[in-house]
């Protein structure tokens, strides 16, 4: 799962979207681009981060590496403590507006189980800290 990593690339280009409440929940929207110098389209996210937890629960995404540009898909997150470490574990996605109106489609659901760590990385390499 690769969208959270891709935060922490260079030449990101971050536009506050404003609030939204979703479900009773209020959440700060983010849309986040990558700067280029080629006019071929990138991807693009748009993060709704849940003011009460700090997490994404859900974003909208492109693929341009397979043709969803225009289209995004909506995914929803559930995170599952392993370790001490949040793991996006539940995730559910389907295809979108840029205003988050699902479509009728099914959702396409994903699970990770029997997460475990023992390939000696520390733990301190997934809490780096974003500075100013």
């Amino acid at each position: 799962f690769t969208m959270f990593q891709k935060l922490l690339d260079p030449g990101l280009t971050y536009e506050y979207k404003g609030d939204k409440l979703i479900d009773n929940q209020v959440y700060d929207i983010v849309k986040i681009s990558f700067e280029s110098n080629s006019s071929q389209p990138k991807d693009i996210y748009q993060l709704y981060i849940n003011r009460k937890t700090s997490l994404a629960d859900q974003f909208l995404f492109t693929v341009v590496d397979f043709n969803v540009i225009d289209t995004p898909f909506l995914m929803k997150v559930e995170y599952e403590k392993i370790d001490g470490l949040l793991i996006p574990t539940k995730r559910k996605y389907k295809k979108s507006t840029w205003d988050a109106k699902v479509s009728n489609e099914e959702w396409i659901n994903v699970l990770w189980t029997n997460i475990s760590f023992n390939n000696n990385v520390e733990k301190e390499v997934f809490m780096k800290t974003v500075t100013e």
